[in-house]
């Protein structure tokens, strides 16, 4: 399996999606084949980049089910159900999602950071998300970790120790390949 594969393999059905930071509008275009949602956003913050995707996925935009938006993480969209942030720094992650939690949560978050991942994990729980998966994977001959979060429930506390923070609980708990490999 790939690294967008398994990216992917997180991707839920959703009234919205948004694939923030898109660059080559791959992640969309599994999303535009699986009809994963009704509306689909892409946005990136390099016009370059955002014409990559807007040339794979020209048909779905054209018939109304992709919208592109050049612009820096999610400012001037909303009502977004679930994203995908992949291949950013885990500090950008931060910075993106910052700009757009207080305003809107959203019910799925699907993150690939490329480092700085205590911090994205610290970032969420301190926002109020629980991390339903947070593991590491090797793909295309590289480690990578993935969360994927959901909005914590009313009343509900989520607590990680330091190690948890720093490793993964989901790495601590169930020590998958990749993390063992790692």
């Amino acid at each position: 399996m790939n690294r967008l594969s398994e990216i992917f393999s997180h991707v839920q059905k959703t009234a919205v999606f948004a694939d923030i930071g898109c660059d080559h509008g791959f992640i969309a275009k599994m999303a535009v084949d699986n009809k994963i949602a009704d509306k689909i956003l892409i946005t990136d913050v390099s016009e370059k980049c955002l014409n990559k995707a807007v040339e794979l996925l020209k048909r779905d935009i054209a018939l109304g089910v992709v919208f592109p938006f050049i612009t820096d993480g999610f400012k001037g969209i909303s009502s977004v159900t679930e994203a995908v942030i992949a291949g950013m720094g885990g500090e950008e992650i931060i910075s993106v999602l910052s700009e757009y939690l207080p305003r809107e949560k959203i019910d799925r978050l699907i993150l690939q950071p490329m480092k700085n991942t205590p911090k994205v994990r610290a970032f969420l729980i301190e926002n109020g998300y629980n991390l339903v998966n947070d593991y590491t994977f090797y793909a295309d001959k590289k480690f990578y970790d993935l969360i994927v979060c959901e909005p914590i429930k009313d009343g509900e506390k989520i607590v990680y120790s330091n190690d948890e923070l720093l490793f993964g609980k989901q790495n601590l708990d169930e020590l998958p390949c990749g993390f063992i490999k790692k």
